[in-house]
């Protein structure tokens, strides 16, 4: 998750919250500091029987930081004030390093609570020994005694005929110490370990509850100020007349804003209604003021703080960004799959012409396949596609053309639903199913969830399936650069050996399942393999990033006339290009208007690569596919398309 924060100046006050949280740093501080002294003082008369320095250096800790913390945090309200970045920056290092000290000193103080019993019998028995050598143990024993009301370590007898006078009860009213015995009952009874032990835990519980609870304070502080102070962007309210009326729905004590990455915005706990701020925007009735930080390359720069930007709308709803990566567990005892499909063609909305799987249960030690041709509902597959997979659509029935014959097909929800029951066969003595596929992120993921949705599958289809992994993905992040392509026919003829081009779904499915056995040296393939996990999505992530990619392919088909004569460019390079622009937010209109306004090219080309930049370093992973292309090619695509339309 991307944190954005948001500062709302509404028409009836501004957010004076910094110092609210740093007001509550300083009184924690001074809490801890306070306890730390009175139990300092009030164990005093103990010290020379506790036989550590464990306890004792967790409240000189405790105090030590109480004091700091107070000090700083009225330094960290003068910063959020005065918006002294320096200053702010100090003070959340020191207070990251004072959090760290507080958690110690807090855990010392409860580590020693447990270990009080042992360390402390030792001790005391120890120093019964040198009670009379040793003035300063004399002196503890006597106090402890007389206030405690207690005798020896576990009884008088630890004394052996030879008890201190601080054990009688009334001692000071006799001349001798003789006489204060000969009475029944006035020599103390019960030892002083328990009730020493009680008097100890009770002071670490409270001090070592206080130091961990006073960090826990100032670490969810520090989050919401760090937050708070990055100043990427203030958000005014609205100019109409009744501040209540205001688009943006909160209060001035707003907390922590998110932006997650689906591009929703959240004040508090509620969602920002984007849709209404952005009409507000075009209807003038509310703001944006920019300040310098890292989301200035969204659309606004330093020159437009204070100008409002109603044509902004457009940039802020054009920013797509894909779900959140969501990985399955290397725990999920899986069967891994590998399937393939054949399609109508390249595209996410083509439909199913056939279905291969196959694996290797580790559970039954035998192998399993899956196959089942498709007729498409449209009758018709891409020329293109139907050329190289060797099928094609004659008088409503399928047609191998490679063997001249009908093949037998079946509805898309029939044969789904036959797929379906084979890997639910399969799933016995595991917790699920994992499919693999070649570059499936690209094509056949979205196309099979898409057909899940039509067939209204999807809910039992994932109760079996619990993830997809990309098996490109698996070579892509190939360090040593080994492979001049990353085709499943290159990659089976340079680690497996010849294959010949079939391009069938289950004659691919088998030849990567193999493929992926010979990569990573291993009998059968699982989430135990940490490369094969880290490239295996949840089924909700796939269903999520599924319904992006529509509203993705929407966007792009308005804006292919960008690399139309991209002679020198592949095909793949041009739809990455595409995608960096989507991704950053633009159409067709957006670029063109913006081009119109700038100054000059130089200043168009420097906006252009901060905002594409910015949503790279930001949002850029596997799902969002525009690492393929840099950042100065998207440019200089789209510099040299205005300037050959001639965009005035």
């Amino acid at each position: 998750m991307v944190t954005v924060t948001t500062t709302i100046t509404y028409c009836c006050g501004t957010d004076d919250a910094p110092c609210f949280h740093f007001g509550l740093s300083q009184v924690g501080g001074i809490t801890v500091l306070g306890l730390g002294i009175w139990t300092l003082v009030d164990k005093s008369f103990m010290n020379e029987l506790l036989g550590t320095n464990l306890f004792l250096g967790a409240v000189y800790i405790l105090i030590a930081t109480g004091a700091i913390i107070s000090l700083i945090a009225f330094f960290g309200c003068l910063g959020a004030l005065k918006e002294i970045k320096c200053m702010l920056l100090t003070y959340f290092m020191i207070v990251f390093l004072i959090f760290v000290t507080m958690l110690v000193g807090g855990i010392l103080g409860y580590v020693f609570r447990e270990k009080v019993h042992t360390t402390m019998e030792q001790e005391m028995q120890s120093t019964v020994r040198t009670y009379a050598a040793n003035r300063a143990v004399k002196r503890a024993w006597d106090d402890t005694q007389e206030r405690l009301k207690c005798c020896g370590v576990n009884s008088p007898l630890d004394w052996k005929n030879k008890i201190p006078e601080s054990c009688c009860r009334t001692h000071s009213e006799y001349s001798s110490f003789a006489k204060c015995t000969e009475i029944p009952g006035n020599i103390f009874t019960s030892g002083c370990l328990g009730v020493t032990e009680k008097f100890v835990k009770d002071h670490a519980a409270i001090i070592g509850g206080a130091g961990i609870g006073v960090a826990c304070l100032m670490s969810r502080n520090q989050v919401i100020l760090t937050v708070k102070t990055s100043l990427h962007y203030f958000l005014t309210g609205c100019h109409t007349v009744e501040c209540q009326k205001c688009i943006i729905e909160c209060r001035i004590d707003c907390r922590v804003d998110f932006k997650d990455r689906t591009g929703s915005l959240f004040i508090g706990c509620k969602q920002f209604d984007n849709d209404k701020y952005l009409k507000a925007l075009n209807e003038n009735k509310a703001s944006v003021f920019l300040f310098p930080g890292p989301f200035n390359s969204i659309g606004w720069t330093r020159d437009s703080v204070g100008q409002k930007y109603s044509d902004t709308a457009q940039a802020m709803k054009g920013i797509i960004h894909p779900p959140t990566e969501e990985h399955l567990p290397p725990a999920c005892n899986c069967l891994v799959i590998s399937f393939d499909l054949e399609t109508t063609g390249l595209s996410s909305d083509d439909e199913i012409i056939q279905i291969g799987a196959y694996t290797y249960s580790h559970a039954s030690h035998r192998t399993s396949d899956f196959s089942q041709f498709i007729l498409p509902a449209t009758r018709s597959i891409h020329p293109n596609a139907a050329s190289v997979i060797g099928l094609e659509v004659r008088t409503g029935t399928l047609h191998d053309s490679r063997t001249n014959t009908i093949v037998p097909t079946v509805s898309e929800s029939e044969g789904l639903l036959r797929f379906l029951n084979w890997l639910t066969s399969l799933q016995d003595g595991y917790n699920g199913v994992v499919l693999v596929s070649h570059g499936a992120i690209f094509l056949d993921i979205p196309v099979l969830i898409r057909a899940l949705q039509r067939a209204s599958m999807t809910e039992n289809f994932f109760q079996v399936v619990r993830g997809f992994c990309d098996s490109n993905a698996i070579f892509q992040e190939d360090k040593y650069r080994r492979y001049k392509s990353l085709s499943l026919q290159h990659l089976y003829q340079t680690i497996v050996g010849e294959r010949g081009a079939v391009h069938r779904a289950l004659e691919d499915a088998r030849d990567l399942y193999q493929l992926l056995l010979r990569h990573f040296n291993v009998e059968s393939l699982s989430l135990a393999i940490p490369v094969l996990d880290s490239c295996t999505y949840t089924s909700q992530c796939m269903l999520l990033y599924s319904n992006w990619r529509q509203r993705v392919d929407g966007k792009m088909d308005g804006l292919r006339v960008i690399v139309q004569n991209g002679k020198e460019q592949s095909e793949k390079k041009k739809t990455v290009v595409l995608r960096n622009l989507v991704a950053a937010g633009y159409d067709i209109q957006t670029l063109s208007d913006d081009y119109s306004r700038s100054p000059s090219t130089r200043v168009f080309k420097k906006q252009l690569t901060e905002r594409i930049q910015t949503m790279k370093d930001t949002y850029e992973n596997y799902l969002l596919d525009t690492s393929f292309v840099r950042t100065d090619e998207v440019v200089r695509t789209v510099v040299g398309f205005l300037k050959r339309n001639q965009i005035p």
